[in-house]
């Protein structure tokens, strides 16, 4: 059922951002990671508290950062489940949906500017964490966690 289909969606949802939460504040910053992704999220959160009158102290911000990127992350992840009971015969438009997905979860996790061709440095930890992109770890998570939690419902 649709409500099902949501439900599903959701909680994938939730996992993949917890998943995202995880990747882009605690793994990547002990790997050498210092690209401001989660802060510019929690710095456009706090910015629109201000507006309309809440002033946040810097781990208000943080909280209030990771909070709605996880309630985003939830609303995404019921429009997944929704599209993709909607069109599970196909496999070109889960494929599209995948994409999507991955997409929409770049509005919380912009990726880092690339290093212009012709730089070269040696390979190391750092490298390997930039390699990974962490929407594409909200991405697979939370089709992972679809397609597991909606084997489970029926």
């Amino acid at each position: 059922s649709p409500g099902a289909a949501a439900a599903c969606g959701a909680a994938a949802g939730l996992i993949g951002g917890l998943t995202l939460t995880a990747f882009d504040r605690l793994v990547a910053p002990r790997l050498g990671d210092t690209a401001p992704r989660e802060r510019r999220w929690d710095e456009g959160v706090g910015d629109r508290l201000g507006r309309v009158g809440v002033r946040l102290s810097r781990k208000q911000r943080t909280t209030a950062g990771i909070a709605t990127g996880l309630a985003y992350a939830v609303l995404l992840g019921a429009g997944y489940g929704l599209a993709r009971q909607r069109w599970q015969g196909s496999p070109s438009a889960i494929g599209l949906l995948d994409a999507a997905l991955v997409y929409a979860a770049s509005f919380i996790s912009p990726e880092p500017r690339r290093r212009p061709r012709g730089t070269r440095r040696r390979p190391n930890r750092l490298g390997a964490v930039r390699a990974v992109s962490s929407v594409s770890v909200f991405g697979t998570a939370t089709a992972a966690a679809y397609k597991a939690l909606s084997r489970r419902v029926g």
